[in-house]
């Protein structure tokens, strides 16, 4: 397989594997052996929990998902909130590759939490705290570099109830397109890559309340 420099995502994706992918997307075989473990974990625990539809490669490629924006634009954060994380997508999935980063996985479901606690402690994920709460309840005293979501369906609600979390010019927010969002009416980066889109803009956003008055 040809590796290409971490940071970057040149070449083409078509007729490889998500393991060829993440590889090319710079990630090591070591962290492509903890996506693996991640992944058959989250199958086993989903025939009893229905934590996820997915199965196989498709799992593989929500890996390939999540980690894309972060390889695609070098995003570097130094702390990341993941706004209602589920199973661990995209969150989890990118602490996997980046050690150096810390990751709040926000998330309110019982079933989902213990799935995501127990993968912590099996893949001594340090990077990783897990955290049972909806965002508007969660607070941190250290400032948010990066708030991620998925399947976003009503993003102003979104932005509404996590903008205590986030700083004007220095947090940026990153959405993982759901099948039926509207994307938000300013300026913003918009990748394409299959059937998701990722939009990367940053806060304050056009959301009254929450404009910066600065």
């Amino acid at each position: 397989m040809e590796r290409v420099k971490k940071g970057t995502s040149k070449g083409n994706f078509k007729g490889k594997d998500w393991k060829e992918k993440l590889f090319q997307l710079g990630i090591s075989p070591e962290g492509i052996e903890k996506g693996e473990r991640f992944i058959c974990q989250l199958e086993k625990w989903s025939k009893v929990h229905n934590l996820t539809n997915y199965t196989g490669n498709r799992l593989g490629e929500q890996l390939v998902d999540s980690y894309y924006p972060f390889a695609k634009w070098k995003l570097e954060p130094r702390l990341v909130v993941d706004v209602g994380t589920g199973a661990g997508f995209p969150g989890l999935a990118v602490a996997l590759f980046r050690p150096e980063t810390k990751f709040y996985l926000i998330e309110p479901r019982q079933k989902r939490v213990s799935f995501l606690t127990y993968i912590k402690i099996l893949l001594n994920l340090s990077n990783v705290e897990v955290v049972q709460s909806r965002v508007e309840q969660f607070t941190l005293s250290n400032p948010v570099d990066l708030l991620i979501s998925r399947a976003v369906g009503n993003w102003e609600k979104i932005m509404k109830l996590s903008r205590h979390l986030l700083i004007p010019r220095k947090s940026n927010i990153l959405l993982y397109r759901g099948n039926n969002f509207s994307p938000p009416p300013f300026p913003f980066k918009v990748l394409t890559r299959s059937y998701r889109f990722y939009l990367l803009f940053p806060f304050p956003h056009l959301i009254p309340e929450a404009q910066d008055k600065n």
